[in-house]
């Protein structure tokens, strides 16, 4: 999952590429108003804002979209098929030391955990019942140029074995919930 580079970020976007380097989705953030771009410009409250991403495959046809309510502390991500049916949300449950998220369905069953492995949040290990191992999300180097001089990120989702659904596709989501929770809202080195 790739962010886009760009100068003067008004609509956030993510390319999502498979194992082989093949684009296989395109992640647009939809619905903003002219003031919110005009804001997103000029000032830096973007988690004060309702954010909503559609996640496409490379003909343009929805596959999930991801909601971002207002937040002040922890984020909260909401998670929908094509057919706007939410599929369950993912939590943030602390805001220091290591990062933690659950994975629940629409009636708030744990469906796992997204764990930090360190407090700077670039690794973490989601977890079934138990401690079991189901993937793994790892935020990688982008370069010192794009650090410096833009927020995009790039994040590696590994899935070990296939997963039923929706907690498939809410593994697929954890890489933006992550970058939504942690990266977005902070600038300049290493955020």
């Amino acid at each position: 999952v790739n962010q886009r580079s760009k100068l003067l970020e008004v609509n956030t976007q993510y390319d999502v590429f498979n194992r082989n380097g093949e684009e296989i989705a395109n992640i647009l953030q939809t619905g903003q108003s002219r003031f919110k771009r005009f804001l997103r410009i000029f000032a830096n409250f973007d988690q004060y804002f309702t954010h909503t991403f559609d996640v496409t495959d490379p003909n343009g046809q929805l596959l999930l979209r991801l909601r971002r309510p207002s937040k002040v502390f922890r984020t909260t991500v909401h998670v929908y098929d094509s057919l706007n049916q939410q599929l369950g949300s993912i939590q943030q449950q602390n805001v220091f030391g290591k990062i933690n998220f659950v994975i629940t369905d629409t009636s708030r069953a744990e469906l796992a955990w997204l764990r930090a492995e360190n407090w700077r949040a670039w690794d973490f290990r989601i977890e079934g019942s138990g401690t079991t191992e189901l993937a793994r999300v790892t935020k990688t180097w982008e370069g010192f140029v794009r650090t410096i001089f833009s927020n995009a990120d790039t994040y590696v989702v590994r899935i070990h074995n296939p997963l039923p659904e929706p907690l498939r596709s809410m593994v697929v989501a954890t890489a933006i919930a992550v970058d939504l929770a942690l990266k977005q809202d902070a600038r300049g080195f290493g955020a």
